[in-house]
């Protein structure tokens, strides 16, 4: 068959080609993310000469399109992913052209796989792997003959004794014939349709370890780690509907060898491949070759196997993919909130990390950090320790007492509390995360701040630091030491450091730099600036001779490109020019002085104010008198009217403060309890109430809920039957109703107030909430279930799968509804509308042995010649062979022929189906597996 040339050279060739490619790509990315081909195009080629995505989202926003930096980072993420996916197809295609193996059909197949992990699925059969026994079996000339089997209907004589005469024959010729059937694009989408579709994902618990490491922490430490995970004893999930946490949960108990987690496909599935066999293969019609019709038999039983392992560890690594995507986002919206906390400035710290061992280390702090004493008192010697914390409070004049929510911090908590009612101290305490102190207290961070200072009380500086300036202190700590994830330890840690790399990138450029008092370390988080430069900054600052942005373009170093991407981020609020306190880049100064010209006699506020009253034609007609874009003149405009603005001014402080301890034995049924949120899942949010331990709040607002907001409508209903305290939530409505009359009396302020009088947002562009993450990872999730069947072959795969879906159950004919399949449709056909029972190890045959039987069965095996006459007999005789229809067929359709329709058996080994899992005896029968309905969670993993 003639191939056609390739329809695209690689991404960033050279010449027209390059060219045409590099079109391509703006369109794909516009159309894709619904922007135009020029905005695709400006944002790469900026982005290609050094310019960063905060610059970009805040300085070239009448370029972008007004794209923020999320919808920047995507199509830049998109961009990378088409040509890393262009890069590769060309190197496939030109590898199949080169083996003699490309056909157009194969092509198109190749040229529609968007994504990288489909284009690496399609390329795995025609790898070259010069061990595997396939490449041996070609190399021994088998290929042809296995083609010969499969695609001629003609009789092939002798194949045994032609095996025979090559070593390991039957074997090596077995291993082609299931990679010729691996190489058909259509039979790999129709099993990833069934499977994702009908398929089940089951765990149960082991009775032994089964990894090294498990086998390594003894026998209590591993009953231990079998009672964290008791609550996925026989379990099972549909593929389409299992969540994020369970599927992390899973993937971790798995790796500490304390659960087995295997994919059960549906019982439709085998039904569906040999139906497609038949319609493929045209060795399949073969009537007068019994030989030839066992020999193709074993082979395809052995493909099916092949094909549906590959099956299963494609969904598996989709779901554990998306399930990465889902915990990345909500670390990241977590430390975002977490960085943005409001710093406290005027507060004066006891900062306390609580032990029982190495006893409790304290840290007295000033406004800026600094350390006035240290000491270390222990929680036995109540009496002294309360003089040491009454004493540092009253002579150093401290305002608030912090406490590391360690090992005893209830404990230091309760004898704080004591001290102050007893002392009569005007000071209130609160129980912050210590999560990363420890890690940083050894770090060459930390030995470089304090040279001196030993390492048990430079934790409790970072415990009491992160309450003063919450950005300044937390960027030195590796954001995967935070402890504000979900299963942050189970995921890529490439993927996880990039993306919240970024989050701290986004908070830092958003706060701002001071750049006479902040921190090499938050400098260092500018994008576009270098340690280099950042340590002759520090020099400058010294030296007393950085006081203006002006000043800035003088440091050593600094390049013009490089002025031009930081010097935003900078704030210089002791400079002459006030402009150098605010957004507006140095470039827009002269925006500013035709601003006040056009507006003579206004002060700069006032023809902010003014500015951000004009809408549509006006704000164009201004900023075309002035020379530049509206969106530049919008943030000039917001920037006039509130210079200086921390955007960090109005969220909450780091900690819940108290003057007195909240005492369960003090509660009863129905107290309102008010907490702060320490981490936000996609199951609820934790919650620090105050007493022994967190609780989990569940039906939560996560758009409008964040890591150390405080939350208040907590009811009290008492303690579980494992001692957890259980609360309810009923403040959902109420803010509901609290945000419709705070939108209403903006409306109102709006109309009556001065305009210049009300606070100013940064930027008009809201930051994507977590719910929008989620649902975009989930989207995307879904539309990767659904590609199989918009791709090569997928919609006759669908239709031999509906057709194959008739299925015998006795001697009722249940026949698949015409209707779409639904989640729940799908749950029950999974289910097969029956209890299951998953039989436990101890139960059923030994594993080793069943492994054993299914190789002996899997492998082809070349019998002898009165074998092959009693079997040729027994198929041509006794029973219509199974690819080819009977009289039924014209009755009941062309399926009927099948595996399991009527008397018909299919030759070789039986693979049981999902639903004829085999019962054991009675008495060694488990308890029943349970479907996880929508929505239900699992809680006993939350101790992990």
């Amino acid at each position: 068959m003639p191939v056609r040339a390739s329809s695209g050279a690689a991404v960033g060739g050279s010449g027209d080609g390059g060219r045409s490619a590099q079109g391509q790509l703006y369109r794909v990315l516009g159309a894709r993310l619904s922007v135009s081909p020029s905005i695709a195009r400006f944002v790469l080629e900026q982005t290609k000469k050094g310019s960063t995505v905060p610059f970009l989202a805040r300085y070239r926003r009448d370029e972008t399109g007004h794209l923020d930096e999320t919808a920047l980072r995507q199509l830049i993420d998109m961009a990378e992913e088409l040509q890393e996916v262009q890069r590769r197809r060309t190197f496939m295609l030109k590898s199949l052209k080169n083996r003699g193996l490309l056909t157009e059909e194969l092509q198109d197949a190749f040229e529609k796989l968007v994504h990288l992990n489909q284009l690496e699925d399609a390329w795995e059969p025609f790898k070259e792997k010069k061990t595997s026994l396939s490449h041996r079996g070609r190399e021994a000339g088998l290929g042809p003959l296995a083609k010969q089997l499969l695609y001629t209907s003609e009789p092939m004589g002798d194949v045994s004794e032609r095996l025979r005469s090559v070593p390991d024959g039957a074997k090596l010729f077995q291993a082609v014939v299931v990679e010729e059937v691996q190489r058909c694009d259509e039979v790999r989408q129709l099993m990833l349709v069934e499977c994702r579709q009908g398929g089940v994902i089951s765990s149960a618990l082991v009775a032994s370890p089964r990894k090294r490491n498990a086998k390594e922490i003894g026998a209590v430490a591993f009953d231990m780690l079998k009672k964290q995970f008791e609550a996925y004893e026989n379990r099972r999930w549909p593929v389409q509907r299992i969540s994020a946490h369970n599927v992390l949960a899973l993937q971790r108990g798995e790796s500490k060898g304390v659960l087995l987690v295997k994919m059960i496909p549906h019982g439709r599935s085998k039904d569906a491949f040999f139906a497609w066999a038949r319609q493929k293969f045209n060795g399949s019609q073969r009537q007068k070759d019994p030989k030839a019709v066992r020999l193709l038999s074993q082979c395809l039983e052995a493909a099916y196997e092949h094909i549906l392992k590959a099956t299963h560890t494609i969904i598996r690594r989709d779901l554990k993919k998306s399930a990465e995507k889902e915990a990345i986002a909500v670390f990241a919206h977590n430390l975002r909130h977490i960085l943005m906390q409001c710093p406290m400035r005027d507060a004066r710290i006891l900062a306390m990390d609580p032990g029982v061992t190495n006893g409790v280390k304290c840290v007295a702090l000033d406004e800026n950090g600094g350390v006035l004493t240290r000491f270390k008192c222990v929680i036995m010697d109540k009496p002294k320790m309360k003089d040491y914390i009454s004493g540092c409070v009253e002579k150093l004049n401290l305002n608030k007492i912090v406490i590391g929510n360690g090992t005893a911090s209830r404990e230091v908590a309760h004898i704080v509390a004591d001290t102050i009612e007893q002392r009569g101290l005007s000071v209130e305490y609160a129980i912050v995360s210590e999560a990363g102190a420890s890690v940083y207290s050894v770090s060459d961070v930390a030995k470089e701040e304090f040279p001196t200072l030993d390492a048990m009380y430079r934790g409790a500086v970072s415990i009491g630091r992160r309450v003063i300036d919450p950005l300044s202190e937390l960027v030195k700590i590796p954001v995967r030491s935070m402890g504000i994830g979900m299963y942050q330890h189970d995921i890529s840690e490439v993927q996880l450091l990039r993306a919240l790399n970024r989050v701290v990138e986004s908070c830092v450029t958003c706060v701002g730099v001071n750049a006479l008092i902040t921190n090499r370390y938050v400098m260092e988080k500018i994008p576009g600036i270098t340690k280099s430069i950042v340590d002759q900054i520090v020099l400058a600052r010294y030296a007393k001779k950085l006081k203006s942005r002006e000043d800035l373009r003088r440091v050593p170093g600094m390049t013009e490109a490089m002025y031009q991407q930081v010097a935003g981020f900078f704030r210089f609020p002791n400079s002459s020019n006030p402009l150098d306190n605010t957004n507006i880049h140095p470039e827009s100064y002269s925006v500013v002085q035709k601003l006040l010209e056009l507006y003579e006699g206004r002060e700069r506020r006032e023809v902010g104010g003014l500015l951000l009253r004009l809408k549509g034609v006006e704000l164009g007609e201004v900023a075309c008198s002035v020379g530049c874009g509206e969106a530049t003149l919008e943030l000039v405009a917001r920037e006039l009217a509130s210079p200086a603005l921390d955007p960090r001014s109005e969220l909450p402080h780091a900690g819940l403060f108290r003057r007195a301890p909240q005492k369960v034995d003090e509660l009863k049924p129905g107290d309102k309890l008010i907490g702060v949120v320490q981490s936000v899942t996609t199951f609820g949010a934790f919650v620090d109430v105050g007493l022994h331990d967190n609780v989990l709040v569940r039906d939560v607002d996560m758009d409008t809920l964040h890591t150390g907001s405080l939350l208040g409508d907590l009811c009290f209903e008492g303690l579980d039957q494992l001692g957890r305290v259980r609360v309810r939530y009923d403040g959902t409505q109420h803010a509901r109703e609290g945000a419709a009359a705070r939108s209403q009396r903006q409306g109102l302020a709006l109309e009556s107030e001065d305009f210049l009088l009300l606070k100013h947002p940064r930027s008009t562009e809201a930051e994507p909430t977590l719910s929008d993450s989620l649902a975009a990872v989930r989207e995307e999730r879904h539309k990767l279930f659904a590609s199989a069947l918009s791709s090569n072959g997928g919609h006759e795969a669908a239709g031999v799968a509906a057709a194959a879906a008739v299925t015998h159950a006795g001697a009722k004919v249940v026949r698949p509804s015409k209707r779409p399949r639904t989640e729940d449709a799908a749950a029950e056909a999974a289910a097969d509308k029956t209890t299951t029972t998953v039989a436990p190890a101890a139960a059923a045959a030994p594993l080793k042995k069943k492994r054993a039987e299914r190789k002996r069965h899997a492998v082809l095996s070349l019998p002898s010649e009165e074998q092959e006459e009693q079997d040729a007999t027994q198929i041509v005789g006794d029973a219509v062979p199974w690819w080819r229809p009977d009289e039924g067929a014209k009755a009941n359709g062309p399926i009927a022929g099948r595996v399991g329709a009527g008397k018909e058996k299919a030759p070789g080994a039986k693979v049981p189906r999902a639903s004829e899992t085999p019962r054991p005896r009675e008495a060694l029968q488990p308890a029943t597996p349970t479907i996880a309905k929508d929505n239900e969670e699992i809680e006993m993993f939350f101790s992990f």
